[in-house]
């Protein structure tokens, strides 16, 4: 089942007038604490995985890719200045701890 919230105005650059909703296909999130980066010529590919995952035989590690997401250049720099304005709004003030 689907669901739909509305965007958030950091989410994309519509029209003025334009709302903007998103419709979830499903609404199950999965956790990711590492991301394996590749560019090529036509954009950018995240492997996204939970964990490393070590051989103590071979002394090998594995990161066990669960999501792959490609996207254009544009998508990614998009991207990159949401989350850059993410992390700037969370920073603390200067003077604050």
């Amino acid at each position: 089942m689907s669901k739909e919230k509305s965007a958030p105005a950091a989410a994309a650059n519509p029209p003025a007038n334009q709302k903007l909703h998103l419709k979830y296909e499903s609404m199950t999130a999965v956790f990711a604490d590492h991301v394996v980066l590749n560019s090529t010529n036509g954009g950018v590919i995240l492997d996204f995985a939970s964990s490393i995952v070590s051989d103590p035989g071979s002394g090998d590690s594995t990161i066990p890719v669960h999501t792959r997401i490609a996207m254009t250049h544009h998508g990614a720099a998009q991207l990159l200045r949401m989350l850059s304005g993410l992390f700037t709004q969370a920073a603390p003030k200067e003077g604050e701890s």
